[in-house]
C-alpha cells in the first residue's frame, strides 16, 4: 500500500499511467485499462482501485479507477481514509464556499446577490449562508436610500409622498432623504403635502377658490384637482367650501345663521348660551382647545376645535378687527300701498310719541317680543286705509273713547296681535324678509358703531321687497316701512355698553329680559344700556354719557361673569319722513383663537418649509431658525465638503448624482451593479484571465466555452465535473 499527498490519473493515448494512492492494491488479470465511475467487482484483471470503499477489488478488463461517490473516491476527493489528502476543486454554484470564493448561493445566476463567478457580492446584498439565497440589505423606511429606492422618509407608509416601496408618489418632491416629502409644485394639478386644493390656473392665483399657495379659500369648493373651483351656495343644506354649517334657512339665532356661520345655542326665553365649536367663542367650561370661528381642518384648529399638531392657538383679544359684521334681518312692510295693495295699519298711521309697555318684559317662547295690546286702537274706531295728502292715515274713534295710560297721552300705537306679530315674523305678502349684515366700524377704545357716521339715514330696502314687486310706493326715492331684528352674542365680563338712537320703536333684550324700551312712533330718541359686573343687572340711561336715568333705571338681567348671553334688538321704522338708526357697542367684541405654526416643534405646518425641531439652525442639511430650507441636498448647488454632486433631483441609480448627493454607482467603484449589466467590478477592471475586464464584464475564464491555451485543457462552457471537462477546465479521465 502506498500513501502519497495527491493522486492523479491521466490516460494518454492507449498507454496506461497509473499512480496508486493509499488504499489501492494490485490485482491480476488482463485486458485494457479502464476508469470506472462506479464501484464494480469482476474476476481476473489487473490492479483495481475501488473508490467506493477505499480498498482494492478485481475488475475484468484491466486496471479500474472508481470516481464514484464513497470514501476514498478520486472525483473531488477531499482527503478521507483510504484516499489520502486530495483537495477539492472549487466549483462556483455548488453551495459550498470554496477558497477564492466570496459567496456561493448554489447557482451561477447573476443579479441575485452573488455574481456568476462567486468572486464578488453584488451591491446591496449579503450572502451569510452558503447554499442559501443572498439577502438584500435595502430596507424601505430606514431613512437611507439603496437599491431601487427613489426616496425614504423614515417610514414605509404610502400616500405621504414616498410609497411603501420607497418610490416617489405623483405630485411630491422627496429631496431630503429621511425628511417628509412635500408638494412638488402648487399648480401641477395634484393635491400633495399640505396643499388643500389644485385648480386649473396656469399660474396659481388668489381669489378663485384655490389660493396662490394651493389653500382652499372660503366660499369655494374645489371638487376635482386640476379643474376650476366653484362658489358654494349658503342655504343649500350642504356645508362645504369652509362653511361650518348650512341649515338651509334664513333664520338668525337658530344655531346656524343665514351666512352659514355657527351661532351659540341660547334658550329662547333667556338663560346662558352654550358655545358651539366654530362660533369663535372659547369658554373655560367648553370642551374646546381652540375656536377660530370655523370648522375647517388644517388651519391649526381642527373641525372639532382641537389644536392640530404643529400649531399653537391663542385667544387674541388685544387688537380687535376694524369691522364687526353683525347679521340683521330686515322685513319690508307696506306703508304706502300701490297697485291695489293694502297698507299695514301699524305703519304710516298717526304720528305719535314714545309709549311704554307695548311688549312684555321677557321674550316669548319663539324668541320674539310678546304683544301686550296696552295701546291698541279700540275696535269701535275707524281706520283710513289709504294715504292722505300729509301721509297720515287719520283714525277716528267714538266720543268718550278713553286713551290708555300706556299710550303716554298720545294716539293709539297698534291695532292687533296678528298685525304686530307680522313685524318680526316672516308673513307672506305682509312682511318680506331680507337678511344681510351691517359692518360696524371700530371707533377706537373697543367701540363699534353703525353707521360709521352718527345720524346717518337708514334705508336698507330701497328697490327691494314690496317696492320691487310693485306693491309699494316710495317717498323721496326711498322705501319706508320696515323692521329690523339684530342678534348678537357676547361673553359677559361687565362694563359692556349698548347705545341706540333713532326712530321709531326699539326694544333691546339681554338674556331674554327687556333692557331698553323705546316703543312708539316718535322722533329720534336715544338710550344707553350699561351692564353692571357687580350685580349682573342692566342700567338704562337716556343719554350716551349715562347721566339721565331711564323711566325704569335698572332691570334685573341675571348675568353671570364668564357666561355667554344673547343681545336681541328689535326696531321698527313706521312713519315718514325720516329714518335714523345708530347703534354703538362697547366691550361686546370678543377675541377668538388665532392659530399659527410653531417653528421648532418638529412638525411641518402651512408656511413652514421644514422643521427639524431642536436642530433648526444647525447648518448644512438642517432647517434655518425660521423653518426655511438652508443649504441642503437637492438645492441644485454642490455644497462641498458635504456633497459630491447636486443636480437638484439626485435620483440617479447609475452613473449620475444619487440620493444623498453622492456619486451614484458606476463601473469601477468596486461594487457589482448587476441590474445595470455589470458582471463584475474589481475597481480597476484591466482584464486578464479570470479577471474583470473593461465595462465591468467578465474576462476570459474557465466556463466561457473558449479554451485559453495558457490556462485550460478544455472548456465546455460550464463548471460541472463528470462531463469530461472538469470544473477547473482540466480533462477528466474515463
Amino acid at each position: 500500500m502506498v500513501n502519497t499527498q495527491s493522486l492523479r490519473c491521466a490516460l494518454l493515448g492507449t498507454g496506461i499511467a497509473l499512480l496508486i494512492a493509499a488504499g489501492c492494491s494490485a490485482g491480476s488479470g488482463g485486458g485494457g485499462s479502464k476508469i470506472n465511475e462506479h464501484s464494480t467487482a469482476g474476476a481476473g484483471g489487473a490492479a483495481g482501485v475501488n473508490a467506493s470503499n477505499g480498498g482494492s477489488s478485481a475488475s475484468s478488463g484491466g486496471p479500474a479507477i472508481n470516481t464514484g461517490s464513497g470514501a476514498g473516491g478520486l472525483d473531488n476527493c477531499q482527503g478521507t481514509a483510504g484516499c489520502g489528502t486530495m483537495e477539492k476543486v472549487p466549483v462556483c454554484g455548488d453551495g459550498v464556499l470554496d477558497t477564492g470564493e466570496v459567496c456561493d448561493d448554489g447557482n451561477t445566476v447573476a443579479a441575485d446577490g452573488c455574481i456568476a463567478t462567486c468572486k464578488q457580492l453584488e451591491a446591496d446584498y449579503v450572502c451569510p449562508s452558503p447554499g442559501s439565497p443572498c439577502v438584500s440589505t435595502v430596507k424601505c423606511g430606514d431613512g437611507k436610500i439603496g437599491g431601487d429606492e427613489k426616496c425614504d422618509d423614515n417610514n414605509n407608509k404610502s400616500k405621504d409622498g414616498c410609497s411603501d416601496t420607497c418610490q416617489v408618489e405623483a405630485g411630491y418632491s422627496c429631496s431630503v432623504v429621511g425628511d417628509p416629502c412635500a408638494a412638488a409644485k402648487c399648480g401641477d394639478g395634484i393635491i400633495a403635502g399640505l396643499e388643500q386644493c389644485e385648480d386649473n390656473d396656469t399660474t396659481p392665483a388668489d381669489g378663485d377658490g384655490c389660493s396662490a399657495t394651493c389653500q382652499l379659500e372660503l366660499g369655494f369648493a374645489c371638487d376635482t384637482p386640476g379643474k376650476e373651483c366653484r362658489k358654494t351656495v349658503c342655504g343649500d343644506m350642504k356645508p362645504e367650501g369652509g362653511e361650518p354649517c348650512d341649515d338651509g334657512n334664513q333664520v338668525v339665532g337658530d344655531g346656524c345663521n343665514p351666512f352659514c356661520e355657527v351661532e351659540p345655542s341660547c334658550p329662547k326665553t333667556g338663560g346662558a348660551c352654550s358655545s358651539r365649536c366654530g362660533d369663535g367663542l372659547k369658554l373655560p367650561t367648553d370642551n374646546e382647545e381652540c375656536d377660530d370661528g370655523n370648522t375647517t381642518a388644517g388651519d391649526g384648529c381642527s373641525a372639532d376645535c382641537k389644536v392640530e399638531a404643529g400649531y399653537t392657538c391663542d385667544t387674541v383679544t388685544g387688537a380687535l378687527p376694524p369691522t364687526l359684521p353683525v347679521p340683521v334681518t330686515f322685513r319690508d312692510i307696506i306703508s304706502l300701498p300701490l297697485g291695489g295693495s293694502t297698507r299695514h295699519r301699524d305703519f304710516q298711521a298717526h304720528f305719535s310719541s314714545r309709549a311704554y309697555g307695548l311688549v312684555q318684559a321677557t321674550l316669548g317662547a319663539d324668541g320674539k317680543p310678546t304683544y301686550t295690546a296696552s295701546c291698541e286702537l279700540p275696535a269701535a274706531c275707524t281706520v283710513n286705509n289709504g294715504p292722505t295728502p300729509d301721509f297720515d292715515n287719520r283714525e277716528t274713534c267714538p266720543a268718550g273713547t278713553v286713551m290708555p295710560a300706556a299710550c303716554n297721552g298720545n294716539w293709539f300705537q297698534t291695532h292687533s296681535k296678528t298685525l304686530f306679530d307680522a313685524w318680526y315674523h316672516d308673513t307672506p305678502n305682509v312682511s318680506l324678509p331680507v337678511v344681510t349684515r351691517f359692518n360696524m366700524a371700530a371707533q377706537g377704545g373697543g367701540v363699534y358703531r353703525y353707521p360709521p357716521t352718527a345720524g346717518a339715514a337708514l334705508f336698507p330696502l330701497d328697490g327691494q321687497g314690496h317696492v320691487k314687486a310693485g306693491n309699494e310706493d316710495v317717498y323721496n326715492g326711498h322705501n319706508y316701512g320696515f323692521t329690523s331684528e339684530v342678534r348678537y352674542w357676547f361673553q359677559f365680563a361687565g362694563g359692556e355698553t349698548l347705545t341706540f338712537s333713532g326712530d321709531d320703536d326699539v326694544w333691546v333684550f339681554a338674556n331674554g329680559q327687556l333692557a331698553i324700551d323705546l316703543g312708539g312712533l316718535h322722533e329720534r330718541l336715544e338710550s344707553t344700556l350699561y351692564l353692571d359686573k357687580a350685580t349682573g343687572n342692566g342700567l338704562c340711561f337716556e343719554d350716551q354719557a349715562r347721566t339721565v336715568p331711564c323711566k325704569t333705571p335698572s332691570r334685573a338681567l341675571g348675568l353671570k361673569v364668564g357666561s355667554i348671553y344673547e343681545i336681541a334688538l328689535f326696531h321698527a321704522e313706521r312713519h315718514l319722513s325720516a329714518s335714523n338708526f345708530d347703534l354703538s357697542l362697547s366691550g361686546f367684541a370678543h377675541g377668538k383663537s388665532v392659530c399659527k405654526g410653531k417653528c421648532g416643534d418638529g412638525v411641518i405646518t402651512v408656511g413652514e418649509t421644514c422643521d427639524d425641531g431642536a436642530k433648526n439652525g444647525s447648518g448644512y442639511g438642517f432647517c434655518t431658525a425660521d423653518c426655511k430650507r438652508g443649504a441642503y441636498c437637492g438645492d441644485g448647488h454642490t455644497d462641498a465638503p458635504n456633497e459630491a454632486c447636486d443636480d437638484s433631483v439626485n435620483l440617479s441609480q447609475y452613473g449620475g448624482c444619487a440620493p444623498g448627493c453622492v456619486l451614484g454607482p458606476k463601473c469601477g467603484d468596486g461594487m457589482v451593479q448587476a441590474k445595470f449589466g455589470e458582471q463584475c467590478d474589481d475597481g480597476s477592471n484591466l482584464g486578464g484571465y479570470d479577471q474583470c475586464a473593461t465595462g465591468c464584464k467578465l474576462g476570459p475564464r474557465c466556463g466561457d466555452n473558449k479554451i485559453q491555451a495558457d490556462h485550460e485543457e478544455c472548456d465546455d462552457g460550464n463548471a460541472k465535473p463528470g462531463d469530461g471537462c472538469g470544473s477547473d477546465c482540466k480533462i477528466e479521465l474515463k
